[in-house]
C-alpha cells in the first residue's frame, strides 16, 4: 500500500491538498514461479499507467511524483482555486479458482472539474499459464449474436426497461439504438460479470453499470476444452 500527501491535508481550512493511495495484492505460487513473475508483472503495468498524458511512467516513484507535480503546477498557474485533488487506485481480487482468476483494477479521482470520476477495468488470467483470458477463449466461434441476445434481457431486466422499450429513450447509449455487450468482464461462481463504466453506455448520473449473466444462461456458448468446462462442472 502507498498513501502520500502533498500540503496541509489534515487542515479543513487549507487550500493546498493533494493525496494519492495505491493498493494492490501481490500473488505467490512457489510451484509456478513463471507464472508468478508473469501475473505480478501485469498487475503492476496495470497499476503503473501514467495518470497525465505525456508523462513516462516506469515505478511508483514516477507515478506519485508526477501526480504531485501537476497539482504544484496547477496551484502555481491559478493559485487562488482551491481544489483537494486525490486518486485512489488498487487492484483487487473479485474471484479465484485453480484455473483462473479475475480481478479489478479501480480508480477514483478528482483532478479539478464538476465532479470526481471513478472507472473499474476487469481482468481474468489463466493460472496455468499466466495470460490473459478473452471472451473469444471461452466460447464458440460466432457466440457473439447469441450472447447479446441472453445479455440484453439481463440488463431489460436489471434497468426495468420494457420488452420493446427503446433503449435509447430509456436514457442508454448503444450504437443504433441496439444492446451489445463489451468486453470488460470478469468470471465468478455467480456467472459472467460485463461493466459498463460511467459515461460508456448512459450518462454520469446514472452511474456505472455491472451485469451478471448467471452462467447457466449462456452454457450453450462454452468452448469445449476451454476455461470454464471444468468450472461448470462443480
Amino acid at each position: 500500500m502507498i498513501s502520500e500527501e502533498d500540503g496541509d491535508c489534515d487542515n479543513p481550512d487549507s487550500d493546498y491538498c493533494a493525496e494519492i493511495i495505491i493498493g494492490y495484492p501481490v500473488f505467490s505460487i512457489p510451484e509456478k514461479k513463471k507464472i508468478e513473475l508473469k501475473i505480478n508483472k501485469f498487475v503492476t503495468n496495470e497499476m503503473l499507467i501514467p495518470i497525465f498524458d505525456g508523462n513516462v511512467v516506469n515505478s511508483f516513484n514516477d507515478l506519485v511524483n508526477s501526480f504531485f507535480d501537476e497539482y504544484r503546477q496547477f496551484k502555481t498557474d491559478i493559485s487562488d482555486s482551491y481544489q483537494e485533488w486525490f486518486i485512489d487506485r488498487s487492484a483487487t481480487v473479485k474471484f479465484f479458482n485453480n484455473d483462473f482468476i479475475s480481478l479489478a483494477f479501480s480508480e477514483s479521482t478528482y483532478l479539478g472539474g464538476a465532479h470526481p470520476n471513478s472507472y473499474t477495468m476487469f481482468a481474468v488470467l489463466d493460472l496455468k499459464s499466466g495470460s490473459s483470458i478473452t471472451l473469444e477463449d471461452i466460447f464458440i466461434d460466432g457466440y457473439k449474436p447469441i450472447l447479446n441476445g441472453i445479455a440484453e434481457k439481463e440488463f431489460r431486466k436489471l434497468k426495468e426497461i420494457g420488452k420493446h422499450e427503446s433503449l435509447d429513450e430509456a436514457g442508454f447509449w448503444f450504437d443504433d439504438n441496439k444492446f451489445s455487450i463489451n468486453d470488460n468482464f470478469a468470471l465468478s461462481d455467480e456467472g459472467l460479470t460485463l461493466y459498463y463504466n460511467n459515461y460508456e453506455i448512459t450518462a454520469y448520473a446514472n452511474g456505472p453499470t455491472e451485469l451478471v449473466i448467471p452462467l447457466s444462461k449462456i452454457s450453450e456458448l462454452i468452448k469445449e476444452g476451454g476455461i470454464l468446462v471444468e468450472f461448470m462442472k462443480q
